[in-house]
Parts: structure tokens; C-alpha cells; sequence
């Protein structure tokens, strides 16, 4: 599913696709102002947006970053929608750290809308409302999760072992590896040898990748630091 970058008024243009008696495309623009507005019903503002489009316009991956974070890292939205049966209206948390200007995600969506039939413009504002809501509280967690990774330190052999399973598993390239390294390096300085300097070296390697495949590694390398975690509280 290649995506390319594009405006709102690009995004906004996409004709409109006719629904079926079992099937209520939501069009992308309604999308925007059901998010924008719940944003803005949390309380919080809207720093930058960016939008990707995949050819012809059937699927949308828009990410929003907000005024809201700590220690130079901000809040960040990532939402989807398809008029072309591919997935449901999702939103998923997001944290841009601004001094390396990477991007990570919490890879799983909350999903508020499924395209059946039946759905009003009330409707969709609602559950977008209540889907930012849920969304905020993982933010709240994703950033507290990160940060704390500072405090957890990393030894040469477990980040040689961590570096093989996230090319293993894509989370990043294995083409992309002495990118990574220098990554690595940059974060060590900054933060020690410590297991949230490897994780944002990895998201530091993907920054330039489009924001679907972001959030795709995202929640690769969420689950394999997440595992390391647990395997060292049952080896402490």
C-alpha cells in the first residue's frame, strides 16, 4: 500500500465514494473535522499536521502533532481512514521528540468507526470524541513508558542481541544497520548506555519512512522492548 505525501486541500478534493446498502464510506474531510474537533474538546491544540494518501485517494494516514508533552518530546496522533474497504476509522497514540525529529507510535489503533450503514455526521463526532478521549490516556502512558526507559541500562551484548531481533523482525531494515549504529551512537552520548537510547536510535533509522510503515515498526519495536522488560524482571 504505497502512500505519498500531500496537502489538505488534497486531501480535502478526493471524490467521494458511493456506499452501498451495507457499506457507508466515510468520506476523508469528515474524518478530519470529527478529530479536529475532538482535539480541541480535550482541551488541546494542534501544533503541525501531516497527510499521506495512497494512489487514487482511497486511503488516508494523517498525523497531528499537539501542544502538549515534557522534556522535549511532544504528544502525537496518527488516524487512518479508507473509502476503499481496506480498514476502519482508527486513531493511535504518538510521541515526536523534537531535537531528533522522530516519530514514534503506538502502532494499534483505537478504532471508532466501522463502515456500516447507518452513520450520521452526530454520530461520528461522538465517537470520535470518545476515541480521542481513550487515546489521550495511552498517551499519557506511552510517554510515561518512555521516558522510563532511561532509567533501565543496556549492556554491549544485549544490544547486540535487541539489534539483531529488530532487523529479524522489522522493525527497522537490515540495509538501514550502520544508520542505526551512528544512531546509536548520537543516543549514547545524549542518554547513556540504556535501553531508551536504543530505542529512539531505531526511531531515529525510520523517520523518513512514510507514517504507515512508522507506525507498522512502531509497534514492532514497542512489543520487542516491551518483552526485553519482561524477561528482566523474571531474570532479576
Amino acid at each position: 500500500m504505497k502512500a505519498h505525501f500531500v496537502s489538505e486541500q488534497e486531501v480535502r478534493a478526493v471524490p467521494e465514494v458511493q456506499g452501498t446498502d451495507t457499506w457507508n464510506p466515510v468520506h476523508h474531510s469528515l474524518v478530519i473535522d470529527a478529530v479536529e474537533h475532538a482535539v480541541s474538546e480535550a482541551g488541546l491544540g494542534i501544533q503541525s499536521k501531516c497527510f499521506e494518501l495512497t494512489t487514487g485517494g482511497g486511503n488516508l494516514f494523517a498525523s497531528y502533532r499537539l501542544d502538549q508533552g515534557r522534556d522535549g518530546v511532544n504528544w502525537q496522533i496518527g488516524f487512518r481512514n479508507s473509502i476503499a474497504k481496506r480498514f476502519a476509522v482508527g486513531i493511535t497514540a504518538g510521541t515526536y521528540t523534537m531535537v531528533c525529529s522522530n516519530l514514534v507510535f503506538a502502532g494499534d489503533f483505537v478504532e471508532f468507526r466501522k463502515h456500516t450503514k447507518g452513520l450520521d455526521t452526530d454520530e461520528l463526532f461522538a465517537m470520535s470524541g470518545r476515541a480521542i478521549e481513550t487515546t489521550v490516556h495511552r498517551l499519557e502512558s506511552l510517554e510515561a513508558w518512555q521516558l522510563d526507559l532511561k532509567n533501565i541500562p543496556l549492556s554491549q551484548r544485549h544490544m547486540r542481541i535487541l539489534s539483531f531481533e529488530a532487523m529479524r523482525k522489522q522493525a527497522f531494515p537490515a540495509s538501514r544497520f550502520h544508520r542505526f549504529l551512528e544512531a546509536y551512537k548520537e543516543e549514547v552520548a545524549l542518554n547513556g548506555l540504556t535501553l531508551y537510547s536504543f530505542y529512539h536510535s531505531i526511531t531515529r533509522t525510520i523517520r523518513d519512512q512514510s507514517l504507515s510503515r512508522i507506525s507498522t515498526r512502531s509497534e514492532v519495536l514497542n512489543q520487542l522492548v516491551q518483552d526485553y522488560q519482561h524477561w528482566l524482571s523474571r531474570n532479576s
